[in-house]
C-alpha cells in the first residue's frame, strides 16, 4: 500500500514514504511560489541530506517540475540522491538550466498553447516515479545559482 508525507520543520523539508509501483508507482509534492523570475540564474542548488548505502542498491532519482502561470505544462529535470557510508551527511544535487526539458501535463489536449519558461514559476513539485520501495528526501535549502552575486 503506497504511503507518504511532506513535513516542514525549520531546518529542513522531509519528503518521504513507501512508493509501489502497483497502479501508479507515483509520489509528488508541490509548493505554490507566486511569480518567480529564474531567467538570469544559471541553475538551482539543492541542499540535502545522503542516504545509506545499504539502504538501496541503487541512489534515489526524483524530478523537480517547474509550473508557470498557465498550468498546462511545464519543465523538468532530475537528480540523484546520494548514498554515503552513513545517512545524512550534507550533500548538494544541481540542476542546470541547460538540464531543463519541456513537459506536457498527459491530461490536457494537444491544443495546449501554454510555455513554461524560467521568467515566469509559479509552482514547483518534486516527484518520485516508478522505484518501488521506501523512500526519503530531505531538503535543508534550496537556492537558484546567480552569476551575478
Amino acid at each position: 500500500m503506497p504511503r507518504g508525507a511532506t513535513t516542514q520543520t525549520a531546518d529542513a523539508l522531509t519528503f518521504e514514504g513507501y512508493l509501489s509501483t502497483q497502479g501508479g508507482g507515483f509520489a509528488y509534492t508541490t509548493v505554490s511560489l507566486g511569480d518567480v523570475d529564474l531567467s538570469g540564474t544559471v541553475g538551482i542548488r539543492i541542499g540535502l541530506s545522503s542516504l545509506a548505502l545499504s539502504s538501496s542498491s541503487a541512489p534515489l532519482a526524483f524530478e523537480v517540475a517547474l509550473t508557470g502561470g498557465s498550468g498546462c505544462c511545464g519543465l523538468s529535470a532530475n537528480f540523484a540522491v546520494p548514498a554515503t557510508e552513513s545517512a545524512g551527511e550534507a550533500a548538494v544535487a544541481y540542476i542546470s538550466n541547460n538540464d531543463w526539458i519541456r513537459k506536457r501535463a498527459v491530461w490536457y489536449s494537444s491544443y495546449c498553447g501554454c510555455v513554461t519558461d524560467l521568467r515566469q514559476v509559479t509552482k514547483m513539485s518534486i516527484g518520485l516515479y516508478n522505484q518501488e520501495g521506501a523512500y526519503s528526501l530531505r531538503i535543508s535549502s534550496m537556492e537558484a545559482d546567480d552569476p551575478r552575486s
